[in-house]
């Protein structure tokens, strides 16, 4: 604190001193609608300083799990190099990129490019990378699960909207609950690469009171909006049924059941 430095839109502000480019200044204890300090030198009756933007980059660095990867980001000011391994592969893919703001901006080794961006304080980035002018789901948290939305976590419709899967994806690792229309059960899987086209798939058991088997959801499109899904049952190896599933608003697939069953 100290004697009153000046006044600005009738708001007056104390003030201490402080070295400031070089020489001494005062700096003001507040700061207005811009998030801007104000400034005033010594002398001066009420030198203000308005505005301005900032030039704060956020903070990628570190270590995240995503909806298909692991992945680790080193950060110098707004530059930014670093790698991702897919899950289920031990292929290493690496990529440099460029950050605005709290928009990370990229191209990994093979000319893909990509773009995230950081919320919740930057603990979660939502993006996309883009392959022959479409875009593909990409997000990440730096621990925990994948929010709601992201990869196969959250809340699915299935059985004609008469029945529901809820998922949590941390990592490969994707557990959850369903609900047929009839009966409820639990869920627990690994995401795999799946087929030629190396679609996003959960491979895995559900388990119910008087059922048990495995099953396999394949989101062909990579979209984090719908999968083609099928389940097997123990007591009846040879005869799969359909279990595909979508999100709220969404079609249900055209195809219900998948290339490949378990």
């Amino acid at each position: 604190g100290g004697p009153q430095c000046g006044n600005y839109g009738g708001q007056q502000f104390k003030w201490w001193q402080i070295l400031y480019n070089g020489t001494s200044a005062w700096i003001v204890d507040g700061r207005d609608s811009r998030d801007d300090y104000f400034i005033c030198r010594q002398g001066a009756t009420a030198t203000i300083r308005e505005g301005g933007e900032s030039n704060a980059q956020g903070d990628f660095a570190g270590a995240w799990t995503t909806n298909f990867a692991h992945m680790n980001i080193r950060q110098d000011g707004n530059q930014v190099t670093g790698f991702y391994t897919q899950y289920d592969s031990l292929k290493v893919t690496t990529f440099s990129g460029e950050i605005a703001g709290d928009t990370l901006t990229g191209v990994n080794e093979r000319g893909t490019h990509f773009t995230l961006s950081l919320t919740q304080g930057g603990a979660i980035f939502a993006g996309e990378w883009f392959s022959n002018g479409r875009g593909y789901q990409w997000c990440g948290v730096r621990s925990g699960s994948l929010p709601d939305g992201c990869g196969f976590s959250g809340r699915w419709l299935t059985h004609s909207g008469k029945g529901w899967i809820e998922l949590k994806q941390t990592g490969e690792q994707i557990t959850g609950s369903y609900f047929n229309g009839a009966d409820k059960g639990t869920l627990t899987g690994n995401f795999e690469l799946f087929g030629r086209t190396q679609d996003y798939s959960l491979n895995g058991r559900y388990t119910a009171s008087n059922d048990s088997g495995e099953f396999r959801f394949v989101d062909s499109g990579l979209s984090g909006l719908q999968f083609q899904g099928c389940w097997l049952d123990d007591a009846k190896p040879s005869n799969p049924g359909d279990w595909c599933g979508w999100r709220q608003g969404q079609n249900v697939p055209a195809q219900c059941r998948p290339t490949t069953c378990p």
